[in-house]
């Protein structure tokens, strides 16, 4: 008769009996540890004593700045003029007159007109008294005789130039030569001294006595300053 073996225990059964152990050694190791790590990581305090507050005195602060000045009030643009108003129309301005042309009141002569001058009526250049354009000082226009001495040299030179152009010996010639000329008050030659010669002794003899005899004349302004030094020139002859 077989005896049964009330000792023997299931597989189930010795498998929990073997691990449950080893479960409640891990939980009392893990507790362990769990209390040591709070420990480390709990941190003593320390009472720290607080700085008593500062006391700031307002007296020393400085003020505070001064507000900002207010923005500018917008100017008012001033009214745009209405497209439909004239626009007025500037007054032209007064053209000065153009100044009378100057005459010489003195004998009608040729050439007079090459100086764009009308020929007088014998009246005299700056004449005292006379009834032609006064150009010398005595007249009140011209100071210092500078536009008389350029004015009165030229009608010089021409009323010379015409007296040698007169001579019939000296027109046939071809020449110039400077001379120094002096005319008295009353348009008389008072005085002539060659400066330079025209290349012949004789020929500057002959122009020499050709001027001293110069007649007709127009007297000079007072302003004139002599003596004048004037050229004269000779051309050959066509015929």
């Amino acid at each position: 008769m077989a005896v049964i073996d009330d000792s023997f225990e299931t597989p189930q059964a010795s498998v929990v009996a073997r691990v449950l152990p080893i479960v409640i050694g891990l939980l009392i190791v893990a507790g362990i540890g769990w209390f040591i790590w709070a420990q480390l990581g709990t941190v003593v305090g320390v009472k720290k004593d607080e700085p008593p507050p500062v006391a700031v005195n307002l007296d020393v602060l400085p003020p505070p700045p001064p507000p900002p000045p207010p923005p500018p009030e917008p100017q008012e643009k001033p009214p745009e003029p209405s497209p439909e108003a004239p626009t007025p129309n500037p007054e032209p301005s007064p053209k000065p007159d153009a100044p009378a042309p100057m005459q010489i009141d003195g004998p009608a002569q040729a050439g007079a007109d090459a100086f764009g001058l009308s020929s007088g009526k014998g009246g005299g250049i700056g004449a005292p008294g006379g009834t032609g354009t006064c150009v010398g000082t005595n007249c009140g226009g011209v100071v210092g005789g500078t536009f008389s001495d350029g004015f009165y040299r030229r009608a010089l030179s021409d009323a010379l130039q015409r007296e040698i152009e007169r001579n019939r010996k000296l027109g046939r010639m071809v020449f110039s030569a400077f001379f120094l000329v002096t005319i008295g008050p009353d348009g008389r030659v008072t005085k002539v001294t060659l400066d330079q010669s025209s290349g012949d002794s004789e020929r500057d003899q002959l122009l020499l006595s050709t001027i001293e005899g110069a007649r007709g004349l127009d007297a000079p302004p007072r302003s004139v300053k002599f003596p004048q030094r004037i050229k004269v020139t000779g051309k050959r002859s066509v015929s």
